[in-house]
This record gives C-alpha cells, structure tokens and sequence, in this order.
C-alpha cells in the first residue's frame, strides 16, 4: 500500500487529534493518566499543543494520506537536528530563539488529568533521560528551540527523536506507520545520525524491524494511580537506531590503518552513554497490526 508522506498542515490538526485519541483509548497508561478519555478539554489541549509545536524549526509533523481516499490515515512528530531547510517547511518561525515555549502560546492545560500518575510517570521520563546523557554532556551541543531541549536539556545529542507515532485503528496494518518511521530515518541517515524513541508495547515490534535496538525501560506500577483494578506494570522502551550508512572502500592503493575505531558493531557510543544499561531483547512478531505507539508528549 502506498501513502502520500507530506508535512501537516495547521488544517489537518484536527484530524491528528481524532487519530491520536481513536488510537490511544486503549492504551492503559492513557486510561490511567486521563480517566475521562478525550474530554472537549484535553481534545482543545491536543489540538494547541500540536498548533503551537509546528512553529518550531526543529518540529516536523508529518502525515500519511491515503491516495486512493484521500484520507489522512496516520501521522508522526519527529524532532529533529537543525538544518538550513527551515524555511522550507510550513509554519517554522526561523527568527524566534526564546528558549522556551512561552513565545507561542502555553496552552491550558486538561482538568480531567491523573496529576500524581502523571507526576510519577514524568519523573521517570526525566531520570532516565538524564541517566542516558550522564557524562556525555560535554560531547552535545546547545540547542535553543526548546525541542531537543524538552528531552536531554539545554545541551543536547546530534539525534533525531521520533516524538509520536499514532495510525487510525480501522487503517492499522496497512503500513502507514513503516512509511512515516522510513520518512524520518531516510533522513537521518542522509546526516548521518541516530534516531531515538521511547516505544510503547504496541509500538515496539514495529520499530524493531526498522532497525532500532533496545537501550533500556522506563517502568510505572498503574495499580498505584487506579484502585481497583488489580496491578499493572506498564512500560516503555528507550530505543535507538543508529545511521544506516554504507561504508565507502577506497581503493586498494589508498587504504589506510587507523587506531580503533568509534564505531562498535554500527553503533556509535560517542554521543549516548548506554554503558549503564542491560541488553536487548528481541523483538516481537505483531508489528504494526497492534495499536499506535508514542512518547507520552500531549
């Protein structure tokens, strides 16, 4: 199945808030952090957030169309390491650099939230973020759009993050999902840099088949934040996929020695620190055929 990949646009929001919501319903740790499901508040709060990120530079969102309905199906958030195309993208503001999201807007935020579970499950975003960048940091570069910024801090890895990923349940298996994860690593693999994502259960074997490997988990007992509805263990899983490149052999007459080499097994452990963490596990058979999958970030 083939699906037009195009940049959204501030008139397709609307449709992305549908298809976030239609995908996540049901998502346990959706179900934990928003009670209520998709209240006209927390819709309105999805809908700003998604206006407001598309100012950013560093912000490409992403659809998938459907050719023959002409039916967006599915979309994605990638962040991504500054380029010298911004003007080439809708809605980027080259000129804004206030360091924060205040310049555009904060949006008021849904009444009818989990606040401790989302707390909770924000603390272990931000530990394990800050676990992954431990004594790397003077191997990053600073950042100013508040993009990067919003994962690693104020200095931040040459990555590209896969923000969020979500297809419509009636369209799921169709292959949406692959063509938008490939959109965002072709890309990357052009500047030679890794991709990163937190993957969500369903979300998981799609991206080991595009080739990203496990780092670690970030882990929330629900049964904490949802009386009576037994324990629950949720988690996601830190990935990254490191640039698939081919290597260029010289000539015979020109090859040259050189000391070790910084890359291992095509990973490049310059930039994250992953030392600390345990090995990967392999991956699961259902692929894009489960639910959507994204980074808890509206």
């Amino acid at each position: 199945m083939v699906f037009n990949i195009a940049p959204a646009l501030p008139t397709d929001i609307p449709y992305l808030s549908t298809i976030q919501w239609a995908a996540l319903l049901s998502n346990p740790l959706i179900q934990t952090l928003y009670p209520q499901g998709p209240t006209p508040d927390l819709t309105a709060f999805t809908r700003d957030s998604y206006n407001r990120a598309i100012q950013f530079p560093s912000v490409r969102l992403v659809k998938a169309t459907d050719t023959e309905r002409g039916e967006i199906v599915a979309f994605a958030k990638w962040i991504v390491y500054p380029e010298e195309d911004i003007d080439e993208w809708p809605g980027a503001q080259k000129t804004q650099r206030s360091g924060s999201w205040a310049h555009v807007g904060e949006p008021e935020k849904p009444k009818e939230v989990n606040e401790k579970a989302l707390r909770a499950w924000n603390d272990i975003i931000s530990r394990t973020r800050r676990g992954i960048m431990r004594n790397r940091r003077h191997e990053c570069h600073a950042v100013d759009e508040c993009t990067l910024e919003c994962y690693f801090g104020s200095f931040a890895p040459r990555l590209w993050v896969l923000d969020i990923i979500h297809t419509h349940p009636s369209h799921q298996g169709r292959g949406a999902g692959t063509q938008l994860v490939k959109w965002g690593t072709d890309l990357a693999d052009k500047q030679r840099l890794q991709c990163y994502l937190e993957a969500s259960p369903a979300g998981y074997p799609l991206f080991r088949k595009a080739d990203f490997e496990e780092v670690t988990e970030m882990e929330i007992d629900l049964n904490k934040y949802r009386e009576g509805r037994g324990t629950y263990k949720y988690k996601h899983i830190v990935m990254i996929r490191p640039p698939n490149v081919r290597p260029q052999v010289p000539p015979k007459d020109r090859m040259v020695t050189t000391p070790d080499s910084a890359m291992v097994g095509g990973w490049d452990f310059g930039l994250l620190d992953t030392s600390h963490f345990g090995s990967t596990s392999a991956a699961g058979e259902e692929g894009e055929k489960r639910a959507s999958s994204m980074t808890i970030g509206v």
